[in-house]
């Protein structure tokens, strides 16, 4: 959090921070630099999760081998499935891809 002060005199801030539990530690964790094999059956979802070092540019990419598929990725778990993504892949033939430049 970044806050910038222009006129100390006229600004007040409350800042409350409340504990989250991270429910992150129960999705099985997917590795920055390899592939894994994921395996999604009928009309479920799976959830992974990936710890970067820095945001400033990375890949995400996705290969359906059959049928179809859509990736979200979101800062919270809790609710990246449920329209709290940040971001969502393009698909392009049989890949999907989410690209941070």
């Amino acid at each position: 959090m970044r806050v910038e002060v222009y006129s100390p005199s006229l600004s007040k801030y409350i800042f409350t921070v409340s504990e989250k539990n991270d429910s992150g530690g129960s999705f099985e964790e997917m590795f920055v630099g390899y592939t894994q094999d994921v395996s999604i059956y009928r009309l479920l979802s799976k959830k992974k999760k990936f710890i970067l070092d820095r945001m400033d540019s990375w890949e995400l990419t996705g290969v359906i081998a059959s049928g179809d598929a859509k990736i979200f990725v979101g800062l919270d778990p809790d609710t990246v499935a449920t329209g709290g993504h940040t971001w969502e892949a393009k698909k392009v033939g049989n890949k999907l891809k989410v690209s941070i430049r």
